[in-house]
């Protein structure tokens, strides 16, 4: 069955964090979300949710593929070089709050 338009959500946590990767996953995001995530929701309108998880250097790329911004909450994944955001288009309680096994670096 086709699925396209249909999803409310998606979450995106890519295994590489290259610019080409993301556009890539945009392109699908954009196939399987009932809305466009960058459009500002107007009344009536469907939501569409996205979370995604990248490195601070990816920050304006996401904000640009997705209209997504950095949460205060960033995951714990042990042995990384780098330390990964959240980053969603969507306020969230639990995401507003510091991870306590990250700190606040």
């Amino acid at each position: 069955s086709d699925i396209r338009k249909s999803f409310d959500m998606v979450v995106i946590d890519p295994p590489f964090i290259t610019k080409q990767v993301w556009e890539n996953y945009a392109k699908t995001a954009r196939l399987l979300l009932k809305s466009d995530p960058t459009i500002p929701i107007l009344p009536g309108q469907e939501v569409s949710y996205i979370v995604g998880t990248t490195v601070a250097e990816n920050n304006e790329l996401i904000s640009r593929l997705f209209g997504a911004k950095p949460t205060v909450f960033r995951p714990c994944i042990p042995n990384l070089v780098y330390q990964y955001s959240v980053y969603t288009n969507f306020c969230s309680h639990i995401l507003s709050q510091t991870n306590p096994e990250v700190g606040d670096e």
